[in-house]
């Protein structure tokens, strides 16, 4: 369908070599200044429950992923009836951003 193409060798190996992990609590501040220097928004404030995820390239940050916690209002009107589910709430990725500390 459409412009859909196979992903060549070069592709596969290179995803294969990139490890999606949780960020460490000592990363954080880093997290920060990479998103806010990266993300077209330019602000890296994140508000509620979090997730942050760094994606590496043999070692090296290439992608930074924020989800946080996002309330769908439930059936009722007590605060037990609401739910959280995930949001991505930022994304911002590079073909390089080690030497950005």
């Amino acid at each position: 369908m459409g412009n859909h193409r196979p992903p060549v060798a070069c592709e596969s190996d290179l995803l294969s070599r990139v490890d999606v992990r949780l960020l460490a609590e000592h990363e954080r501040e880093r997290f920060g200044l990479l998103l806010q220097k990266r993300h077209y928004l330019h602000c890296a404030i994140l508000v509620g429950q979090q997730l942050c995820c760094v994606a590496e390239l043999d070692g090296e940050w290439v992608a930074l992923i924020a989800f946080s916690a996002a309330s769908l209002p439930g059936i009722g009107n007590s605060p037990r009836s609401f739910s959280l589910i995930p949001s991505l709430d930022r994304f911002a990725s590079s073909l390089s951003m080690a030497g950005a500390k």
